[in-house]
């Protein structure tokens, strides 16, 4: 018997209600949801300024480090529009990017939208300045290494994944790419090697030992990112091959702050619930809730540990 799910408030402080049900696999988006890079951001932006200005000129610099945040502002800014919404100024960005990327086109990759190092390109360009290899790794070796200072776990994870392990629940991580590439000075384009990219996220989220993850434990959006589902696909198959059994997908849950990327992709698939896990930054509106009675809301990952997900 299936239970009929509440309907949904975004505003609620805990919709998610599933009172017959108890699940026994999780699947976890990091960014934001086990990992708080929301409040590391500050530093790796100023350290990305210092260094700018340390190669550029404190005017210069801070021009290019203005134009830089306003790329990444512009793609958050459509990554939480209402769906089948596209801004003109994304649009824009978006043709830059493929023009930056024509080395990873060519290759058959797909467009990494979050590339930082694309993203840097362009404010380069803009202020008229030669962008070079050197002077990429320069500004952005600073930046990543202070976000992956920087970041901490969520205030809640520990005490909920520790519940959760205890009651027996298996456990995985699906998280997007970072978009790292290399930058081909010649051909003047950025080029995509999905290993390097998966190594550096990996080191960048080395903050997730301390919640006793390993390597196996994450799948990484490289090649193909969220919300292909391909990726989709792959994450549950590592979670298999980790588990060394099939996952009932009917008592497992999908957990993610971006509903339209992390959550509705897994149901889409087979996965029986999903949460949504709402913040001021959260991505996705209420109105994707629409026709998805599967999918609650939470604001805290401890208000998981309450709900009786799947039986049996």
């Amino acid at each position: 018997m299936i239970c009929n799910a509440h309907s949904y408030n975004y505003k609620s402080e805990n919709t998610l209600n599933f009172n017959c049900y108890m699940s026994k696999f999780i699947i976890f988006d990091v960014d934001n949801v086990i990992i708080d890079t929301i409040n590391a951001a500050p530093f790796a932006e100023s350290a990305l300024g210092i260094a700018l200005s340390e190669q550029l000129g404190s005017e210069s610099g801070d021009r290019v480090r203005s134009d830089f945040k306003s790329n990444y502002e512009n793609l958050t800014k459509q990554a939480k529009a209402d769906a089948g919404v596209l801004h003109e100024d994304f649009q824009t960005l978006k043709g830059r990017i493929e023009n930056w990327q024509a080395g990873v086109l060519c290759e058959g990759w797909e467009l990494k939208l979050w590339s930082r190092e694309t993203l840097l390109a362009i404010a380069l360009e803009k202020n008229g300045i030669p962008v070079t290899k050197t002077l990429i790794d320069a500004a952005l070796d600073p930046y990543w290494a202070a976000l992956t200072k920087e970041s901490k776990n969520r205030s809640d994870v520990a005490e909920a994944l520790e519940g959760h392990r205890k009651a027996g629940v298996a456990i995985h991580l699906a998280t997007a790419s970072d978009g790292f590439l290399d930058f081909n000075e010649r051909e003047q384009t950025f080029v995509y090697n999905p290993q390097n990219a998966v190594r550096r996220k990996m080191n960048r989220m080395t903050i997730l030992r301390e919640l006793d993850f390993e390597e196996h434990d994450v799948s990484v959006g490289d090649p193909i990112g969220k919300p292909d589902a391909r990726f989709f696909t792959r994450v549950l198959q590592d979670f298999e091959t980790k588990l060394g059994r099939k996952i009932d997908l009917s008592q497992t849950l999908a957990v993610g702050d971006n509903l339209s990327d992390d959550v509705l992709p897994l149901l889409e698939l087979g996965v029986a619930r999903g949460a949504w896990l709402v913040s001021e930054n959260g991505m996705g509106g209420p109105e994707l809730l629409e026709g998805n009675p599967s999918v609650g809301i939470v604001n805290s990952l401890l208000k998981l540990e309450n709900i009786p997900w799947i039986d049996g």
